[in-house]
């Protein structure tokens, strides 16, 4: 029985004489019959199960508690925008002060070349950060364009991603679309990163 939390579960032929060396994840030791069934199953030569896969990580996510993590560290002022004060402000209009998350400029790229695309914004659900792409801090750039990405993103806090009867994994639901469509902005912010794009690639 072991403490690793990256490999909960392995096996290997024992050198000397017939069977296995299993390792596994203490969580396993009262585990119900048809969870250590399925831990034997994967132990087996055979091509394993994804049904299996699925029952023994599900037990291992629902008993051992994920690592703590540490905080990151949030810098929302920047050299021409708050985003403290753009994100309170949109948090009272539009959600009713309900968004919890927290928000940060994120890191400028190394500079090695020109770049072809760009991520404005990020929300990490696990962290409840919500990060904007620096290069929308620029006197050039409308306070309604980056209040659109912070939105964008906010929206994401409010409405998470939810699986579909295929097993799908949507991310922006019906839900999220309609919030986003009925944003102010919304058509302004799209129309100017159509024609301004390139200004952010630099």
């Amino acid at each position: 029985m072991t403490r690793n939390r990256s490999r909960i579960l392995s096996a290997r032929p024992r050198r000397t004489v017939p069977g296995l060396v299993v390792r596994l994840h203490e969580c396993f030791l009262d585990a119900p019959c048809e969870v250590l069934a399925a831990v034997a199953r994967l132990c087996r030569p055979e091509a394993p199960r994804s049904a299996d896969r699925a029952t023994v990580r599900s037990h291992f996510e629902t008993h051992v508690a994920p690592p703590p993590r540490r905080r990151p560290r949030l810098r929302t002022t920047g050299h021409h925008f708050d985003l403290q004060e753009v994100f309170d402000r949109l948090n009272g209009d539009h959600f009713a002060g309900t968004i919890t998350a927290a928000i940060t400029w994120g890191r400028r790229p190394p500079r090695r070349r020109r770049r072809r695309s760009i991520r404005l914004g990020s929300y990490q659900a696990i962290d409840r950060v919500i990060r904007i792409h620096p290069a929308l801090d620029a006197p050039h750039v409308p306070g309604y364009v980056l209040e659109t990405v912070i939105h964008h993103e906010m929206l994401h806090a409010a409405f998470p991603p939810q699986e579909t009867a295929s097993g799908r994994r949507r991310i922006h639901t019906a839900e999220f679309r309609a919030h986003e469509q009925a944003f102010p902005a919304a058509e302004a912010a799209r129309r100017w990163l159509d024609r301004h794009l390139e200004s952010l690639l630099v």
